[in-house]
């Protein structure tokens, strides 16, 4: 028979020999395996490292933004506040008077936008899962509820000044420039014109829609800081 031709300790050599060669084949493809997961780990650490990164980039733009906005925000609700107040007599500023007409005849310019390219590609592309379902919530809030609702009141606030120049200064046909070849404001015209109570009510809705939109720039910046500290935990945690 095949097994008595074959001396027991060449059969043992023989048997090592195969067992090392399974071992050394399964032990390359589990190192190769390990490897390959290892670096899937580390390209996914980096993509999350980037991502944070740019995310906290972009909030920085975004509280710069914000900074201005509310700035102009107490401007406008400082100077809406004065005509308020001050509408029915003959001591409104001049540039007050310059300012709100210019506000109403759209020869001022705002615009808000929510949009931030890093969120929206993460998100398309699914990385954005990979971060911490609460630093994932944060940026939710963040970018489809609060921003959107700012931009809003922005063109809620548009409409309002639009709807009011084309529906009662213009039909008025009220001429209230000065003769002379340039276009410029007469504010004593003016300043008899918006003592009209549509005035009134129009001055105390822009600057209660102006609160509004302050209120919201104060708690979105709130937001930021939280996300902000967040973000930078979970970098730390990524670096280490």
């Amino acid at each position: 028979m095949l097994f008595n031709r074959i001396k027991p300790t060449r059969f043992f050599k023989l048997l090592l020999r195969y067992a090392a060669e399974v071992i050394i084949i399964f032990l390359g493809i589990t190192i190769s395996f390990l490897f390959e997961q290892w670096r899937e780990e580390q390209r996914k650490k980096e993509n999350l490292i980037e991502l944070s990164e740019s995310i906290l980039s972009d909030m920085d733009a975004l509280r710069k933004k914000l900074a201005d906005d509310a700035s102009g925000s107490v401007s406008w609700i400082r100077n809406l506040d004065s005509i308020r107040l001050h509408r029915m007599s003959n001591d409104i500023p001049e540039s007050q008077l310059t300012w709100l007409h210019s506000l109403i005849t759209g020869q001022i310019y705002f615009l808000f936008d929510p949009y931030s390219p890093t969120y929206s590609a993460a998100a398309s592309g699914g990385l954005l899962h990979e971060l911490p379902e609460g630093i994932r919530n944060q940026l939710y809030n963040l970018y489809r509820v609060e921003l959107p609702f700012f931009e809003l009141l922005y063109d809620e606030q548009e409409k309002n000044l639009t709807y009011f120049s084309h529906t009662i200064m213009v039909p008025s046909s009220v001429y209230l420039y000065t003769a002379s070849d340039t276009l410029q404001l007469d504010a004593k015209l003016f300043a008899r014109e918006i003592q009209q109570p549509v005035y009134g009510n129009f001055v105390t809705q822009l600057m209660l829609m102006e609160k509004e939109v302050l209120k919201l720039n104060r708690k979105t910046v709130l937001t930021l800081d939280e996300l902000e500290i967040g973000l930078k935990a979970y970098l730390a945690e990524l670096k280490e």
